[in-house]
């Protein structure tokens, strides 16, 4: 597995693209900060955006992804 920070909020959460090396499917993964309980979550990157929102989370992972096609 690899994962790429890509945005971290202002109240510490993390959010990353992380890519299995051997099948290359790509994920969302999002680290609530500890004190809202850090518990992980990863979803599929189109699950993720179908959730919707312009949220700055969304839109760096749109760019990510962007970014990543070249």
């Amino acid at each position: 597995m690899r994962d790429e920070p890509i945005y971290r909020s202002s109240n510490g959460d993390d959010w990353l693209l992380r890519t299995d090396t051997k099948t290359g499917t790509t994920s969302v993964v999002h680290r609530p900060n500890l004190s809202s309980g850090g518990r992980e979550s990863t979803m599929s990157v189109d699950e993720f955006l179908q959730r919707g929102g312009g949220g700055p989370e969304v839109q760096a992972v749109r760019a990510a992804l962007e970014k990543a096609k070249g």
